[in-house]
C-alpha cells in the first residue's frame, strides 16, 4: 500500500510534524468515499488503495475539526474562489486513532464519519450555480 502523509500543525512544537499513514495493509473494516454532493459508497483496503496510488502526487490528508476522522483529498481539484480555496469532488475518509494510527471504519463509525464530512461543506454561488464545497 501506498504511504499517506498527514502533515499536523497546530503551532504546538511538541506534537506539531509529519506522520506517515497507512504504511502496511489494515486487515478489518472499511474507508468511506464522500462527495461534497452527499453521496457515499464504502470501500474497501484494495480499492483504496488503488485510490491511493492513483493520487499518489495530489493526496492531501486533513483532519475533520477535532473528530477522529481524516479525509484523503484530490489537492487539484482545490480552486480559489472569492480568496477562498474550495475542494469539489469525494474523498476517502478514514478514522485516527488516539495513537494517530490509522484505523478502518466499524460500521457505527460509518454515518458519523458522513455527518463530520458534510457538516464543514459550505454553499458556493459559482457563475449563477450554486454548489457544495470543502473549504480547505
Amino acid at each position: 500500500m501506498m504511504d499517506i502523509v498527514y502533515v499536523n500543525i497546530d503551532l504546538d512544537p511538541i506534537e506539531d510534524g509529519a506522520e506517515v499513514l497507512f504504511e502496511e495493509d489494515l486487515d478489518d473494516g472499511y474507508l468511506s468515499v464522500v462527495g461534497t454532493n452527499g453521496e457515499d459508497r464504502i470501500i474497501g483496503v484494495e480499492e483504496a488503495d488503488a485510490i491511493f496510488d492513483r493520487m499518489s502526487d495530489t493526496a492531501l490528508v486533513v483532519r475533520l475539526g477535532r473528530s477522529p476522522f481524516m479525509a484523503v483529498i484530490n489537492d487539484k481539484k482545490i480552486i480559489n474562489i472569492g480568496g477562498s480555496r474550495y475542494f469539489f469532488g469525494s474523498v476517502v475518509i478514514f478514522k485516527s486513532s488516539k495513537e494517530r494510527k490509522p484505523e478502518l471504519l466499524s460500521d457505527d463509525d460509518y454515518e458519523k464519519a458522513k455527518a463530520e464530512f458534510t457538516s464543514r461543506l459550505s454553499r458556493v454561488n459559482v457563475n449563477g450555480q450554486e454548489f457544495t464545497a470543502l473549504e480547505v
